[in-house]
């Protein structure tokens, strides 16, 4: 009965640790990497490759705000995304460590050595990332095509990621 009571207090030990061990997904975002392919002289893609601690949306954020540098860098005014493949996917990250112990199970084997074996556990992260195609255009030109300004989406997602 007492080694019943052991493991019960050491399995609910256990599950505190993991618990406190969960990482927020918004805590770095500093490996997050970018690409622009240029698919035609005013077409380009822009793909983005998150990290398992950046919150989707912010990749998406961020996938956005490149697509207006670029088009401001290449001396357009305006934007429209063309296509949208950024998405969340789950990613196998490795495996938690397995142990064993002596004396702290309740399965004892023919030999009346007791051991507790803790198995490896799989662990996954989720990543976001993907692609924007975007077409761009000089001056008014983007107005027929309800274009993005490039300068405003700068200017607004910029002042958004100060306050955060």
């Amino acid at each position: 009965m007492r080694g019943h009571i052991s493991f019960l207090f050491w399995l609910a030990g256990s599950a505190f640790v993991l618990t406190a061990c969960t990482i927020s997904p918004q805590i770095l975002d500093s490996n997050t990497q970018f690409s622009a392919t240029p698919l035609a002289t005013d077409v380009y893609r822009v793909s983005i490759d998150g990290d398992a601690f950046t919150d989707g949306r912010k990749v998406q954020e961020m996938a956005i705000v490149r697509a207006a540098e670029l088009t401001l860098e290449k001396g357009y005014q305006s934007f429209v995304v063309q296509q949208d493949t950024i998405q969340t996917r789950r990613e196998f990250a490795g495996y938690s460590p397995g142990s064993s112990s002596h004396n702290q199970s309740i399965v004892t084997s023919a030999e009346g050595v007791t051991t507790f074996y803790l198995p490896k556990i799989p662990f996954y992260v989720n990543k976001t990332g993907g692609s924007l195609v975007i077409k761009m255009f000089k001056d008014d030109e983007g107005s027929d095509h309800k274009a993005l300004d490039a300068t405003s989406v700068v200017k607004r997602y910029k002042a958004k990621s100060t306050t955060i």
